[in-house]
């Protein structure tokens, strides 16, 4: 299959289809203050799955994965054997240096915070930290990042740019996380109306695509792939997603804006199903499948909560991936994405 989609200032030359699995490969969620970390189990059955389909999954690491020693020997195996990619993804309360360290080694004046709001010093530090902490951990340089919280911003651009980074993949189309508040302020970038495909971002804003090579950063954007919703989408009513996964279970097939994830329990099998054939079956060159290390582990997410969420979690991950084996989609990692989309 030979897919072109045109940017605004040249033509991307593909030959065939593409399907990156990018994972936050983090803590266990809710456990912030004591660094927990249980989801190993979940990147040894990520990489069989993976490894079954053919796929490739990108494991974008924060710094207290990077040193703990169970989830480094889980990547390695997968690492050493050309199976996988690690790239940056930076936690600021986890990341080194610390102002005001617990014994668990978090930093308690940072705890949720957004990295676009910390100031130039700290933020230059925590990122080169965790940069060179993969590179003597893993053996490798990062050249892919995601911000943590999704709080990309020109700041953290810049300075991939000059690390040499090639991706970046802190964009959410149909989604925007600007209302996200971090210790003292909310996220910058709004990204609903940005590009559903990979494109070098604009200076001026980072969801639109330069039109010129002279006013785009020199860092691929892949975002996460979304999904447009229905004439419903806009509804803000309290409780109408459980109306709306009602009527999903009688058939209906529709839902809201949303990212391609396994991780909405509210979306049925059946309807998440849907989706992925809709995607797979579309003109879509590339597909920027994405979740989180813990839930693919029982307990460690509320998307993973119960035995039931955790296998729904599952079972829509191993569906996607055998899915895109059917449809002859090539599995390749985020960085791997840099040179069939440059300008």
């Amino acid at each position: 299959m030979a897919v072109a989609q045109r940017s605004t200032y040249g033509r991307y030359r593909m030959n065939g289809k593409f399907l990156v699995i990018s994972v936050d490969t983090e803590g266990d969620w809710g456990a912030e203050k004591k660094n927990r970390i249980t989801s190993v189990d979940g990147i040894k059955f990520l990489g069989d799955q993976c490894a079954r389909y053919g796929m490739r999954p990108t494991y974008l690491v924060t710094y207290e994965i990077v040193n703990d020693e169970a989830s480094v020997r889980a990547i390695r195996e997968q690492l050493d054997r050309g199976m996988c990619e690690v790239g940056h993804h930076m936690h600021i309360w986890t990341t080194p240096p610390f102002e005001d360290p617990n014994p668990y080694r978090v930093d308690e004046k940072w705890i949720d915070g957004i990295q676009s709001e910390i100031p130039d010093r700290p933020f230059e530090q925590k990122m080169r930290s965790l940069h060179d902490a993969v590179q003597n951990n893993f053996g490798v340089k990062c050249v892919s990042h995601r911000a943590g919280r999704w709080s990309v911003d020109k700041r953290t651009l810049s300075w991939l740019e000059k690390n040499g980074y090639l991706v970046d993949s802190s964009v959410c189309p149909y989604n925007s996380w600007d209302a996200t508040k971090g210790v003292s302020g909310r996220i910058k970038t709004g990204t609903y109306n940005a590009p559903n495909l990979p494109y070098y971002p604009s200076s001026g804003d980072l969801a639109k695509e330069a039109e010129r090579s002279d006013e785009a950063f020199n860092i691929l954007e892949v975002p996460v792939t979304g999904i447009k919703g229905d004439i419903f989408s806009r509804v803000k009513i309290k409780g109408f997603g459980r109306l709306r996964s009602f009527f999903n279970r009688l058939g209906y097939g529709g839902t809201g804006d949303m990212s391609f994830r396994p991780s909405y329990h509210l979306v049925p099998l059946k309807v998440f199903q849907g989706l992925t054939h809709d995607l797979f079956g579309s003109d879509t060159p590339l597909v920027n499948f994405m979740f989180h290390s813990s839930e693919l582990s029982l307990g460690s997410s509320p998307f993973s909560g119960t035995e039931e969420r955790l296998r729904l979690v599952r079972e829509k991950i191993a569906f996607v991936l055998k899915t895109a084996k059917e449809y002859g989609v090539k599995g390749i990692t985020l960085s791997e994405s840099a040179p069939y989309f440059k300008r």
